[in-house]
């Protein structure tokens, strides 16, 4: 941008921005590109329209604290599941959330760690740990995931596909182990 006399100010297209997060109220770091008409600087198109802005890296990484209630290698695949997802690596976000899926079907006793994932989710699903709906959903984990792990250029897995995955993840988290645990603790301090 050149001011009136000449004098040059540069013009940046990224930004970092502080925010406060509405649930936890601590300070969130947030690295920013800009839109212009929905296209970024190195986009290619004509940047003719509304400016906007949109985050691309975020910190702390959103998921990277877990539950006190939640396993530690639990938490770190999910956590590393999250790490590539915000890393733009949809592919090893959902390799990562099958992971993850694999860590509590064997934590939670869905069979042998031996045996196929398919097998302990069914297990899961036969015993009544996983509601059908839970059990469909973490069908849905194993295969995206599977989709990650091998190539086929048809089946790929987009970021939307991957955030998903970990969305219900943490739901399935939250169910069977957070919901549980935090229950305990108010029957616990009940008198």
């Amino acid at each position: 941008m050149v001011h009136p006399g000449g004098v040059r100010e540069p013009v940046f297209h990224e930004r970092a921005t502080v925010l406060v997060c509405r649930h936890c109220e601590q300070g969130i770091a947030v690295l920013e590109e800009q839109l212009t008409g929905g296209h970024t600087k190195g986009s290619g198109e004509r940047l003719v329209g509304e400016v906007s802005w949109r985050g691309f890296h975020w910190w702390p990484l959103a998921g990277s604290s877990a539950h006190q209630a939640v396993p530690s290698e639990i938490a770190s695949a999910l956590n590393e599941a999250v790490l590539c997802l915000s890393a733009n690596c949809p592919r090893a976000a959902a390799v990562m959330a099958r992971r993850t899926l694999e860590a509590i079907a064997t934590d939670k006793g869905g069979g042998k760690s031996k045996d196929p994932l398919a097998k302990q989710l069914a297990n899961m699903a036969a015993s009544g740990l996983l509601q059908p709906a839970l059990a469909d959903w973490a069908k849905e984990v194993r295969a995206v995931g599977n989709s990650g792990a091998h190539f086929d250029p048809i089946d790929t897995v987009s970021n939307a596909d991957a955030s998903q995955l970990i969305e219900f993840l943490q739901a399935l988290i939250d169910y069977l182990y957070v919901l549980p645990y935090d229950l305990a603790q108010r029957r616990a301090a009940r008198p």
